[in-house]
Order: C-alpha cells, then structure tokens, then sequence
C-alpha cells in the first residue's frame, strides 16, 4: 500500500477532482489565515520559532489538481514532529549535537599563522561586504577590496562595517604589525566598531539571495540597474527611516522587477510546447503582478531614505527552447518553491509590522501565493504531456533538500526596528525555506506524482 507520513492518500488521489482550478475558491478563506508560531524553541534550533503552514497546504494540493484536504490532517503531532505544549522532550533522546559540543574559546583565533591569515582575511571580508553591501554584484576578491564599482556602494556605510572585521583580523594575529589593516578596505580609522546585521543573510550560504522568479541566463539572476530618477517609485524620501530598511527594500523592487521578464518569457516557452491558454494567461497576469511588486518596493526603499534612484536597464537571457524536462524543474524550483517561500515570508513579515508597510507585504503575499500556484498548476500539466518527468522531479526534490541553508542555532534577536520596517530576521527566513519545503513542497510533489503515476508504477511501488 502506497503510504506518505503515515497516511494513506491514495483514496484522497484516486478522488481528486478534475483540473478546474477549484482552489479559487480557497483564495477567501486564506486571507484570514495567518502562520503559526510555535514559541516554544526546538532542541535542534534553538533559539528558531517552529512555524507551522499546514493550513496553507491545501492551496496547493488543490493547484496541483490533486487533492482537496489536507492529506496531513489525519497525521498526529508526533508524526510530523510537533510536540504539544506542555510536553517535554523524552527523557531517552539522544542530546544534541550542537549542545554536546564545547563553547569556541575565542582565544584560539590569537594565533594566525600567515598561511592561514589570507583565507580569514577573505572570509570576514566576504561576511562584512553582505552585512553592509545585500545589493552588491561584484564578487569579493582577495586582491581587490571594496573597487567602489559594486552596484549602489556607500563608501561611508561600508567603512563602519569593515573596519569591525579589520578589528577582529587585529586581533587574530600574534603579531598584529605584520598584517596591518589593509588600506583598500579600511576608509576610516580602525577604531570604529559597527558589524552584524541580523536581518541580512551570511556570505556564501546555500539560500538563495533572490526571493521570487527573477529572471535568469542560466544560473546567473538578471537584475536592473539602479539609476537616478522616480518613475518607478510612488513615494517621497523620508531620510528618517533606517539605511538597511532601505537597502533590503531597494534589493526586493530589483528582484521583482527581474521577475516580468520571467513571467513573459515563461508565456512564450509555454507556448512553445502548446500549453492550454489559462496558464499563458496567468504568465501575463504574474508579469503585471511583479510591476506592482517594483513599483511597491521601491516605493518602501524610497520611504526609508534610499534617495532619488530609479530601475533602470535588465540584461535579456540568452534565447533558448527549453525542454519539458527544463520547464518542470524550473517550475518546481523556482516556482513551486521560491515563489512560495518568498509568498511566506512576505505574509510573515507582514504579521509583525503595521500600516502601509503591513498592506505592502500582504500584496505581495497574495500575489506570490498565487504564482506559486500557477506553478503547480503548470507541473500538472507537464506530467499530464510526460509521466515520465516525475522521477527527475523526485530526484530534482533531494537535491533542493540537500541546497536547504543551514540552520543557525545561535541566531541573534532581531532588533526590532527592523521588523517594524518589514524585515525579517536570519534565522525566521531560514525557518521558512525549511517549513515551505517540509510541510508543502514535499507533500504536494509526491502526492502530485502519485497521481500522475501510472498503474504499473503503482504496482512496482507496493512490490
């Protein structure tokens, strides 16, 4: 009998309606919803809330054309890993083994031999240039620091940064004198101390720094220039609103403008291999969405004192005709996936700040719900034209697993000017990419396959 966690859904498949796009009739019910924070801190996270989006699973089981409940409801909270909120962990659990590990004595990094100094040199570099610079497009080169060529560069704000990592480099070495601070990155005396941003994502990470369906030329996300002007804008600058809230702002009205492009060119390589007329208009329906989601953003980042700046140009990808099989993984992992951690996230943030902000979020939200959607809807329709897909999408699904950024048990509170702007912190956007994955990703893949699996296929399962 073929299971998933625990249940038995193929009745639930056997069942499903046809492809009518019925979950537009959920689309009410979800405006209410709002995620689930489990305040209690797991063994593993610590300090990371446990968030639970089974409510949300339905939208997209019903988009996939698969199934109208929750296949999970029947699942205890022992099968899915949540634990009521007077029960303690087993007393037979096996430790931790972040808890079983030492506390780091700082006083190891003392001593640096030279061999050793560049690569710590390189890596605080690289740490400092995100908490300073999220918009950056140059990469980090151990012989060039900080060209000043990097997209929207503020030489003054990157000093405050660096100068803290110039400070722990300081003190790494045993014999400071023969490393000193390294002009090029240091504008400012190296007296001044100002690092970590805990809204901003760690250099060299596994997640994704774009959120959403830019569009790309191969693996390479094709964003706009930033210019002088406000065409695109539709607020006033308000220099009294935080630097960084107007950085992330301004990095989002970029990733959602690289987001147009995409949608159109989806319509057209849709097309190509004669998809039915909904999903093409859904395409241009998204594109319009991602308009409003620039002009939006931009709107915020202008608000919190980004200035007079503008989208300007996007570099166009090289045209191809992509396959079936390229369509439906890109449709898994960008859509399936990325719009629907970037439509969570937007839909948390939105739980934890107010007014214009708040509204602004919760558009966005809607919106990436709905592209997510269009996703699933779109690899039901790949695997109607080639059953034969479902494997490569299984296989495609380990390795999105395995690209999951790492969980960071020892996360900073957030300072909470930042959330009131609209940001998340680190660790809450991680926890997300972890629950979309869990808890909606994998379960609307398989039991999608499940349905799109052949009679043979079933037989093989059970042997």
């Amino acid at each position: 009998m073929w299971t998933f966690i625990g249940v038995n859904i193929a009745p639930a498949v056997a069942a499903a309606p046809p492809p009518d796009h019925s979950y537009r009739n959920l689309r009410e019910a979800r405006k209410n919803q709002k995620i689930v924070i489990d305040s209690r801190r797991s063994r593993n996270t610590k300090s990371m809330a446990r968030l639970n989006l089974r409510p949300f699973l339905p939208l997209f089981l019903a988009a996939a054309g698969c199934v109208e409940a929750d296949p999970l409801d029947t699942v205890s909270d022992d099968e899915v890993g949540d634990a009521s909120p007077d029960e303690e962990p087993s007393s037979d659990e096996e430790p931790s083994s972040d808890e079983e590990q030492p506390v780091e004595d700082e006083t190891l990094f003392t001593n640096v031999s030279q061999a050793e100094f560049p690569k710590l040199r390189l890596d605080l570099y690289c740490e400092a240039v995100w908490a300073c610079e999220p918009d950056a497009v140059c990469e980090p080169n151990i012989y060039q620091w900080m060209g000043g060529e990097c997209q929207g560069f503020d030489a003054d704000w990157a000093a405050k940064c660096l100068n803290e990592a110039d400070d722990r480099l300081f003190a790494m070495s045993d014999s400071p004198a023969g490393y000193e601070c390294v002009d090029a990155m240091n504008p400012a005396p190296c007296d001044f101390v100002y690092f970590d941003d805990p809204s901003l994502a760690g250099c060299g990470e596994s997640e994704p720094q774009e959120e959403g369906r830019p569009i790309r030329d191969g693996g390479t996300v094709l964003l706009p220039e930033l210019v002088r002007g406000s065409a695109w804008s539709q607020a006033e600058c308000d220099a009294t609103h935080h630097e960084i809230a107007a950085r992330v702002w301004t990095r989002a009205a970029q990733s959602e403008h690289g987001s147009i492009p995409a949608f159109s060119r989806l319509s057209q390589e849709l097309m190509v291999h004669a998809a039915p007329p909904e999903l093409i208009a859904r395409c241009h329906e998204a594109a319009l969405d991602e308009i409003a989601h620039a002009r939006a953003c931009l709107a915020m980042a202008r608000r919190f004192g980004a200035g007079d700046i503008d989208l300007g140009a996007v570099a166009m990808p090289t045209p191809r005709i992509p396959t079936l099989t390229e369509l439906a993984l890109e449709a898994l992992e960008e859509g399936c996936f990325g719009e629907g951690v970037a439509a969570m996230r937007a839909r948390l943030a939105s739980e934890r700040c107010e007014g214009e902000v708040s509204e602004t979020l919760r558009m966005i939200a809607e919106d990436e719900t709905r592209h997510a959607q269009l996703a699933w809807a779109t690899l039901d329709w790949l695997l109607t034209k080639d059953s034969s897909l479902a494997p490569k999408l299984l296989a495609h699904l380990d390795r999105l697993r395995a690209s999951l950024p790492p969980t960071d048990a020892n996360a900073d509170e957030p300072e909470p000017e930042l959330e009131r702007y609209g940001l998340l912190r680190r660790s809450d956007r991680v926890a997300l990419s972890h629950a979309v994955f869990e808890q909606i990703l994998e379960p609307t893949l398989r039991c999608l396959v499940l349905k799109h699996a052949p009679a043979s296929a079933h037989a093989h399962a059970h042997a």
